[in-house]
């Protein structure tokens, strides 16, 4: 019989990047003269309330001429600068992820643009080593690049489920037939029959049913 699977979205379901995306908004408001008065849990809570992302936010609480290009270009500059990357923070449980991993083979698949940054923040955690795969893809504008993968992925292993937080996630589930299990500690809110408040409540939950 084929192996099972467990596929792991990596922003915010294996690590927590609000600190990251917080800092660069701030970093910007400042670098811009702007007076800022959100704290770190006023900016998740209006965040995750209205579904904002981080220029939406900006744009809804500080009307500046022509906030929107220059956000964007700071916001690419930075967002993956290892300097920022150091801001995140460790969610999943190691010793929970060691002992599901000996009955599934456990995978990355996150969208980032600076590939080499990326493996090497991944390589700064102590749970890389436990993942067969590290599969990071390129954002594309017109579809969702999990979606491929997922569906090779399908074709090797008896059973797959795909963790993550977040819409599109879903959606590459969705369109691979693939089994999606939310965690709550994404930014936005997204609507699923099954949740799970954060990662290792869904590897305790599965750990008991082996």
């Amino acid at each position: 019989m084929k192996p099972n699977a467990l596929i792991f979205d990596l922003d915010d379901t294996l690590i927590d990047t609000r600190r990251r995306h917080y800092h660069i908004v701030t970093d910007f408001l400042k670098l811009n003269g702007i007076t800022n008065s959100l704290s770190f849990n006023e900016y998740v809570n209006i965040r995750r309330e209205n579904s904002f992302t981080n220029l939406q936010l900006l744009m809804h609480f500080y009307s500046a001429e022509r906030i929107e290009d220059r956000f964007k270009l700071f916001w690419k500059e930075n967002i993956e600068n290892p300097k920022y990357l150091s801001l995140d923070e460790l969610i999943v449980d190691l010793d929970l992820l060691k002992n599901i991993s000996i009955e599934n083979d456990l995978y990355i698949l996150s969208l980032r643009s600076n590939h080499f940054n990326a493996l090497n923040q991944v390589k700064s955690f102590p749970f890389y080593k436990l993942f067969k795969k590290i599969l990071f893809l390129d954002y594309q504008n017109e579809r969702n690049p999990k979606t491929n993968e997922l569906l090779i992925l399908r074709q090797l292993y008896h059973q797959i489920r795909f963790i993550g937080d977040s819409e599109s996630d879903k959606e590459a589930a969705i369109n691979s037939s693939v089994n999606f299990v939310l965690v709550l500690t994404g930014i936005y809110k997204i609507t699923n029959t099954t949740f799970f408040f954060d990662v290792n409540n869904f590897l305790k939950t599965n750990l008991n049913h082996e």
